[in-house]
Order: C-alpha cells, then sequence, then structure tokens
C-alpha cells in the first residue's frame, strides 16, 4: 500500500492532491488519539464535512476502538470544517495482511495427562470426553 504522501505527490488534480493531504492528517489525529498499540490496526479510510469513516482490520479491534468513539470525535477535526459530527468504524481486512502464525501448543506433564484421561471417564457426554482426550496426546 503506497503512503499518502506519495499518492499526494503523483497526484495532478489539486482537488485530489488536497484531499490526500487531509486524508494524511485526519489518520495522524487518529493515531495520536488512540496511542501506539491501536494505530497500527486502524487508518482513515474516507470524510466528508461532517463525518469520517475508519477502517478497522479486525473485529477484535473494532470493539476496542468502538470504546474510544467519544475521544475521536473530539480529537479529530477537518481543517476547513470542524469537529465531525460521526466517526463511523467498519471492518476492512487487507488482503495483504497476513495472519500472525500460531504458538505452538505448550506440552503438560504426564500426570497432567492422566488427570485429563482420568476426568474424561467421569463425563457423560462424549464430545467433551473427546476433548479431553485429545488435550491429555499433549504431552
Amino acid at each position: 500500500m503506497q503512503q499518502l504522501s506519495s499518492l499526494a505527490n503523483a497526484a495532478t488534480s489539486p482537488e485530489v492532491k488536497n484531499r490526500i493531504k487531509v486524508m494524511h492528517e485526519l489518520d495522524q489525529q487518529l493515531h495520536q488519539c488512540v496511542g501506539e498499540k491501536l494505530a497500527g490496526h486502524c487508518r482513515v479510510a474516507n470524510f466528508s464535512a461532517s463525518r469520517v469513516l475508519v477502517h478497522v482490520d479486525s473485529p477484535v479491534w473494532h470493539s476496542k476502538l468502538r470504546f474510544l468513539l467519544p475521544q475521536l470525535r473530539a480529537h479529530l477535526r477537518h481543517p476547513r470544517a470542524g469537529a465531525f459530527r460521526k466517526v463511523d468504524l467498519k471492518v476492512h481486512r487487507d488482503s495483504k495482511v497476513e495472519p500472525a502464525p500460531l504458538a505452538p501448543m505448550e506440552r503438560i506433564s504426564e500426570r497432567t495427562a492422566a488427570l485429563l484421561k482420568s476426568a474424561a471417564e467421569g463425563f457423560d457426554d462424549p464430545r467433551l470426553q473427546a476433548v479431553l482426550r485429545r488435550l491429555a496426546k499433549h504431552t
């Protein structure tokens, strides 16, 4: 994905350059408001005089960002129109982002495995028994 600043330099229309510049400023405001941890997971996708659309890369970060909506409304400012009346959030998974690899399963002790097998025997639910037996195999 190209940086907004490089797109602004390549744009030919003054209106396009100005819009990209405003989006870049809004993106910086957003990242200042949400902090370093959340900044890598959200970006300004679009805006109008009264509304700004923020894309978030997963439902988890969407939920965290939703709690910051009052601060975002107060912090984000359009250079000409001032404060936005509405901040919309949308989960938008970027196809170029690879999911983090899963951590290898921790191994359990032989004693814990025996306890899990014993616990499986005490349940009538075959699905729960199967889960407990499968966990017991991670020694």
